[in-house]
Parts: structure tokens; sequence; C-alpha cells
């Protein structure tokens, strides 16, 4: 028999006269509405982010909170440079440097929308000319495994990424003279910006339209991203910037104010006496990592990620390719930040994103330059952006409040216990750091004390090249060797241990290397090599015939 009212199904509360109601009554009172029992999961934020930051040493920090497709918090605090007094607010400009990533990605997907190529293409389908050392890997090499860091030590070694300042187009093409290093094809997982410098050129022999201009017309755009650029050279006079990874800096110093927009941030590393400004790098146009953006607009750029491709009612990129960049493609052999233990079962690759699990949801994050971060829980429909102006410098920690505010936010809004986020990765910056200079110091226990070089400092002097890296001079400056690539990378050599010294580099966001040079038949320098460790993965460079005042 189907009860007719809920007194007929709860026979214990069937109303007697008006005795029914005071039990009802008197229960409402007892339990809280629903509205007044709600934990807002943004209280304490504010507090946190000022203390977090302090503590951190960051001069200035940007963070938006989207939830349900609306930004439900988004300031700036801090400053745009130590030492002066403009605030950094949700209008500031920061490098997006590797979060670029993910756009080249969702470029590839627009294309893959319309028909025009496929995740599993081969490069060499659009890119005929496209060589790597590895004939048998160049034939199988594919979009999925550019975009997926797959490839890895088949194409080369970092310094190609660092130490010249060739355009993309160029590094390509001569990726061939290369010589591929551990890890192989698809073994492993392997980070490499040049990847994405080949896809950034498929985007444009398929679309018919350089990177830049898909990216600004397809993705930027119907965003509405008006901040954002796709090249640090629209935003400072390149005499303002840092040529290359590894040149030298600029002088006299560059302040903000010498940008050619008026809100924008100086990157910082630490020192011993605190935060200290250095310029932008001078990239051009590059799909691996020469993004700017307000912090708005990547508020905008979050949206449509979690809205699986549109924003404002607009289709920017189908649900079917923005499931496949935030699908795994290889594992990562380690995990990056201590989750928990009912979390980070899986660290993985997507299509320029990177994945791990939080608490039985899946987490799409991604970091740049070690200043930037974006976290999403797409089951939560629940994202966080953070933008800061401290990045990081071997032999110092990391800036890990990039990735501490976004799983803070993310406990508040699961209702999960309290964790102190900073406090924690702050210990694991410092336990690496540490872990750093122990590898360092064991670097100098194998040191051989009391050698000299096998020639006089004169004799190491000359031009050495390479078919990729071009040319480098060696020369004598104040009695110690400087080494200066033709485009401008330089750093300073001081003898480690028989023919091999200790390098380094100029950049002040960089340690160095160590280069070995190598006798020939008749007793002269033949070769030197770049490397690291000692022994490790490097670069060969043969010495040139002698040419008159060279490095004198």
């Amino acid at each position: 028999m189907k009860a007719n009212s809920y007194a007929d199904a709860v026979p214990m509360f069937r109303p007697v006269g008006k005795m029914f109601l005071l039990p009802l009554l008197l229960i409402s009172l007892l339990i809280p509405s629903p509205v007044h029992a709600q934990h807002d999961p943004l209280q304490g934020l504010d507090a946190y982010i000022r203390q977090s930051m302090a503590t951190w040493q960051v001069p200035g920090l940007a963070i938006a909170i989207v939830k349900d497709d609306k930004v439900v918090f988004i300031k700036g605090y801090g400053v745009r440079e130590v030492g002066k007094p403009a605030p950094v607010d949700e209008n500031t400009v920061f490098p997006l440097s590797s979060l670029t990533k993910a756009f080249t990605a969702a470029a590839v997907g627009i294309l893959v929308d319309e028909g025009k190529l496929s995740w599993d293409d081969p490069v060499v389908k659009h890119l005929p000319w496209f060589q790597l050392p590895d004939p048998w890997v160049t034939r199988r090499v594919t979009l999925r495994d550019m975009l997926g860091h797959r490839v890895g030590g088949d194409l080369g070694n970092r310094y190609i990424a660092i130490a010249t300042t060739i355009d993309r187009r160029e590094s390509l093409r001569r990726l061939r003279y290369l010589e591929a290093v551990e890890p192989r094809f698809r073994s492993r997982s392997s980070y490499r910006n040049i990847s994405f410098a080949a896809v950034g050129e498929v985007v444009e022999a398929v679309s018919g339209m350089s990177w830049e201009d898909f990216v600004r017309m397809r993705i930027l755009e119907p965003l509405g991203m008006q901040s954002a650029t796709t090249s640090n050279r629209e935003l400072w006079d390149p005499e303002n910037l840092q040529p290359c990874w590894l040149c030298e800096p600029p002088s006299p110093s560059v302040g903000f104010e010498d940008a050619q927009v008026q809100n924008i941030v100086l990157t910082h590393v630490l020192s011993e006496a605190g935060p200290r400004p250095i310029p932008w790098i001078g990239l051009g146009s590059h799909p691996s990592g020469s993004m700017s953006a307000n912090l708005n607009d990547v508020a905008k750029w979050m949206r449509m990620q979690l809205a699986e491709g549109v924003y404002a009612g607009k289709r920017i990129v189908s649900a079917q390719s923005i499931e496949e960049m935030h699908t795994p493609q290889i594992p990562i052999q380690y995990d990056p930040y201590p989750l928990g233990p009912e979390s980070g079962h899986f660290w993985a690759y997507g299509l320029g994103w990177s994945l791990t699990d939080y608490r039985a949801r899946k987490v799409v994050m991604k970091g740049g330059g070690f200043d930037t971060f974006i976290a999403m829980m797409p089951e939560e429909n629940l994202g966080v952006a953070v933008l800061t102006n401290l990045t990081w410098r071997p032999g110092h920690r990391r800036n890990h409040l990039r990735v501490a505010l976004p799983f803070r936010i993310f406990d508040a809004y699961l209702g999960a216990p309290e964790r102190d986020w900073s406090a924690d990765l702050l210990a694991k910056a410092k336990t690496d750091a540490a872990q750093g200079e122990a590898r360092m110091q064991k670097v100098e226990a194998q040191r051989v004390e009391g050698t000299h070089p096998s020639l006089p400092l004169e004799k190491y002097v000359g031009v050495y090249a390479h078919p990729v890296f071009g040319e480098l001079k060696i020369s004598k400056d104040e009695g110690n060797l400087v080494l200066r690539f033709t485009d401008g990378a330089a750093g300073d050599l001081r003898h480690w241990h028989y023919d091999l010294f200790a390098l380094k580099w100029r950049d002040p966001a960089t340690t160095g290397d160590f280069v070995v040079f190598t006798l020939g038949p008749t007793g002269e320098v033949g070769r030197l090599r770049i490397e690291f460790p000692p022994g490790g993965t490097g670069t060969t460079f043969t010495r040139t015939p002698s040419r008159p005042n060279v490095g004198e």
C-alpha cells in the first residue's frame, strides 16, 4: 500500500492534533540550515597567501580560482619588482613559459577536429625535411610522441635549447647532426622543449598560418585574451632582453618600467641577499615557452579547459580533443610532489599537460619556468592558476609555493583535513636543494688535487665548431680561459684537474657544466666537450684551423 503522506510513511510522526508541530519545530531549531552550515572554502586564504609569500621570499604573485565556470577568486599580491612599490594585480603580465605547451597542443587539437591531421600522424608526413639522428625513429615519431615527451634523447641533449639563439626552424634542421642519447625513443618520459618547435612547424604546414597567427586567431582572440602575446619581443626592446638562456644579462640593469607595456613583472632569482631581478629571456615566438599573459586572461583559458573546449558559449576545441590532451600518454618515473598516501598513485604526461590523481580525482596541471602553475580538477569543475615572479636558480630551493596554493585550495573545496602545504613543500624544496648540493660534493670528491693542464693555457685558445651549435671561441682573459658562443652565451673556465675545467655560465640563473679538452696525435688540442657531470652526457666541438687574433 502506497503511503499518501510523510506521516503515513513514518508512523511515529503521525500528527496528533497540534502536537506534531512541536517536535518538528524543535528539530528545525536544532539542525542548522544548509546555508549556515556550509563552510567557506576561501576562508583564511588571503592571510595564508601573504604569510607564505614572506616565507618563500616571493616578491609578487597573482592567483585565480575557477569553480563551475565562474571566477570565484582573483587577486594580486606583492610587487612587480623588489625595491619598487608598483603592485601586482590581476592585469599584471607574467611570462607563462612552459604553460605555452598546452596552447600548442590545443592548436593541434583544433586541426584534428577539422580532419586536417591526426594525433598519430608521423611528423615527416607534414615536414618531409625533418630528420633525427636515427632514420628509424625519424620515420616513426608522431605528433603524439612530440606533445607527450616520448622522444627523449633522440632529440639530442639540452644544449640546443640553452646555448644558441638560432631560430626554431634552423634548430630543427640541425637535429640530424646531434648524437642520440638516453633515454631512447618511447622507452621512458624525457622532457624536451625542442619537440614543441617541431609541432609548431607542423601547425604552419597544415594550416597555412604561422604558429603565432594560428594561436592568436583560433585561440587567443575567441577567448578574449587581449593581454596574451607569443613572443617576449612584443613586450620588450630586444636590447633589454637577455639574448639566450646562458647569455650575459644586458648592462645597465633593466627595470619593469623599460617594458613596452605598463603593467608587467620582472623575474627574480634568489641570492644570498634575497630575491634579485633578472632580465626576461629574448625568446622569439616558440611553441614550447614564449607566451605571456595576465591572470584575467589565464582564467579564461582555464575556464575553457574545464568546460571541455567551450568558452562563453563558443566552441574553441572539441571535447574529444580536450580529453585526449588530458589523457596519460607516458608515465613519469618519479613523484614530483608528496601528495600523501591517498593520492599520487600515478604521474604521467598528457599532451601539453601533466597528470596525477588526488583524493580519487584526476588532476590536470602544468608548470612554467618554475614560477607559474595551473592545476585543475575536472570532476569538481575546479581550477587554480598561480603566477609568480620568482624562478629557480640551481643551488637554491625551487619555488613550490606555486604548487602549494592550488592543493590547499583543492583540500578546502573537498572538505579534506587542513594541511600546511606551504610548509610541507618548503621542506621538500630544502631537501631537494640539499640533495643537489650532495651531488655536487660527490663530484667535488672525485677531483684530483695537485694536477695541472697538459699545456699552457694559451694552447687551448682557439675556435671550435659543432654542426648544430656553430662556433664557439676559447679566449684568455686575466689569466683564465673564457668560453663564448658566437651567439653570445658565455662562461668562465676554472681548472678542475688534468684537462678538465669547470664552466660557470654567466647567466645568473644557472650554475654550470664541465669542459674537457682532448689532445690530438701531435700533442695539440683537437677537441673540447661540454658535459655534466664529468664523463656524463655532453656535446663535442672540433677545433678549426687557426685564425689570426682569435681570442686574444
